[in-house]
């Protein structure tokens, strides 16, 4: 692995440019501080010109680390003009930090954890490289490392709530203003299993948005995504990584993987790259988190279940995500709840498999936490026979703290539920997968609820006919203006604004020809009312971004590049 570590490395300075201006006379002076409790000062006793672009910096005496806590370090190089090798040579090993910058100063953090000591430090940077380094190298304490500003890249640390801990090692490349990152997912001193890869980006308006390109290596084996960076941020969870790095298993291995992110952006757009690593719950009736191109297309003979596979989605974890084996089983289990929460003149009543015999449910399903427990409390209070899957997906509530008992009743919790089917097309599987996205964050935010409705409003009332004749010739209660606003929504979202011109002139269509009483009216529709339809769905997508940074039409924010 080592060897394709460093071919990646050197094919990477192959594309860079750097400065044959080179000082091989002068190499600078390292002063090292310990700063701790001894208030020991480290001194050089000498240096070793190794070469001409190699030196070794020998310290006066060992200095021991006795601890198995890191020692942090702090190397600051004022101005870069090529790559550079910095390394820390103990009785134990030797570590090398390896990174590239072009013009810009670069900080590196990194640790030793002992037992071991400390002999000497060397620096080395490659053929036709100016050598630029600042006057000292220090070693601060923990609690000076937490100064740090939240604005700082501190490469291979992770800053959250005004702390400092050791993420990864990072080798970071810069050129021709184009950052690109380089580092192994197994780490150095973290044994735990990877939970998470944060990617932290400048945040960006949405039609000057890139996609963030992932590249992993394992042996010869190359898997690609691009991701789409929201708020500034991707997240890439031991789920989604599951899908992209063959052998890699949560909560079972780690995967010999090299990565590499990069942008098609020409400037530097990159903040943060933090490697975290948490426990992971792998329990069957917990939801595991990804992305919803990750739920799309996860593998069937990885369910932990024979007939679902239960996701908690990474934007919004409140909502449990649930992909069933086909729509006979969705049936069992949440047909009955669409008539009872959405269906006009079903709606608040249970129907028996006698009364629903015949009749349509949905092919993808969306439940907040109160309606759910509105349905389970009235079969409770009745003694209404739930089917066995029904029974079960109160347990999955519960296991996922959506809903919770209280004495005799549920209460909801937080969040919801939303479902999809295999049994759809591949397309109508991923329309389905962002409609029923997009009714999560109407659920999960109330700013996006209030702007929705703001929308809503000033819809002109032909247009607002239209939408309770669309709606109600699909069976949905429109006499429930919260479900009529949510629906509304999510059929403008569920594509982009462009694509909606297209959707909305063969739903007219269609409508047209079922209700021939009505032709003039949606003769009318088109012909005056047609752009207002593309103007809504701008305001819809305007707002979701404002308040979430979602795209429109695409909530597949994590795709393999095939």
């Amino acid at each position: 692995m080592n060897k394709f570590f460093s071919a990646l490395f050197f094919l990477i300075l192959f594309f860079a440019i750097f400065s044959c201006n080179r000082s091989e006379e002068k190499s600078p002076p390292i002063n090292l501080d310990v700063r701790g409790m001894r208030a020991e000062t480290l001194s050089i006793s000498g240096k070793e010109q190794l070469g001409p672009t190699h030196v070794l910096y020998n310290l006066e005496r060992v200095y021991r680390v006795n601890t198995h806590n890191p020692v942090f370090f702090r190397a600051e190089i004022e101005r870069s003009e090529g790559p550079y090798i910095f390394s820390v040579h103990t009785s134990e090993w030797a570590r090398e930090i390896e990174f590239i910058a072009v013009n810009k100063k670069t900080v590196i953090y990194f640790t030793v954890s002992g037992p071991c000591e400390i002999k000497a430090f060397s620096i080395r940077v490659s053929e036709n490289s100016s050598r630029y380094f600042s006057g000292n190298i220090t070693m601060p304490l923990l609690e000076e490392v937490r100064i740090i500003g939240r604005d700082d890249f501190a490469e291979g640390f992770v800053i959250s709530h005004n702390s400092v801990s050791q993420s990864e090692n990072f080798k970071n490349t810069i050129s021709d203003n184009k950052n690109s990152f380089i580092f192994d997912l197994d780490g150095y001193f973290d044994t735990r299993l990877l939970s998470h890869i944060i990617i932290e980006v400048n945040p960006r308006p949405l039609n000057q948005i890139r996609w963030i390109y992932v590249n992993f290596y394992t042996g010869t084996i190359r898997n690609t995504i691009r991701a789409f960076p929201v708020q500034g941020r991707v997240t890439i969870t031991a789920t989604d990584l599951s899908e992209i790095i063959p052998g890699f298993r949560q909560g079972v291995t780690k995967a010999d993987t090299i990565v590499t992110v990069n942008s098609s952006d020409n400037t530097n757009i990159f903040n943060r790259i933090s490697l975290v690593r948490n426990p992971v719950d792998t329990s069957p009736l917990i939801g595991l988190e990804a992305d919803l191109g990750t739920i799309l297309n996860y593998r069937m003979e990885r369910w932990r279940q024979r007939d679902f596979e239960l996701f908690t989605w990474t934007i919004f974890p409140e909502f449990l995500f649930m992909d069933l084996i086909n729509y006979r089983y969705q049936e069992l289990m949440f047909k009955r709840l669409a008539f009872f929460v959405e269906k006009a003149g079903f709606a608040g009543t249970l129907l028996t498999h006698a009364e629903m015999d015949g009749l349509h449910g949905w092919n993808a399903h969306n439940y907040k936490a109160d309606d759910l427990c509105n349905f389970f409390n009235l079969a409770r209070r009745t003694n209404f026979k739930l089917t066995e899957e029904e029974e079960l997906l109160i347990v999955i509530l519960q296991k996922n703290n959506i809903i919770k008992k209280e004495g005799d009743i549920f209460v909801p919790i937080k969040g919801g539920i939303l479902t999809i089917a295999r049994e759809a097309t591949p397309a109508l599987r991923r329309t389905f997968l962002n409609h029923e996205g997009y009714h999560g964050v109407f659920f999960t935010m109330e700013e996006f609820r209030e702007k929705s409705w703001e929308i809503w409003n000033n819809i002109s009332p032909n247009k607002q006919r239209f939408w309770e004749i669309f709606l109600s010739h699909r069976e949905y209660d429109i006499t429930n203006e919260y479900l009529l606003v949510n629906e509304v929504m999510a059929f403008h979202l569920q594509q982009t604004p462009e694509r909606g011109r297209d959707y909305f002139n063969r739903q007219i269509a269609a409508l047209r020809r079922d209700y021939p009483e009505e032709r003039h009216f949606f003769d009318n529709l088109r012909a005056n009312y047609f752009e207002e339809f593309f103007q809504t769905s701008i305001a819809y997508a305007n707002a979701l971004f404002a308040l979430t940074g979602l795209p429109p039409g695409n909530l597949v924010l994590i795709e393999r590049v095939r």
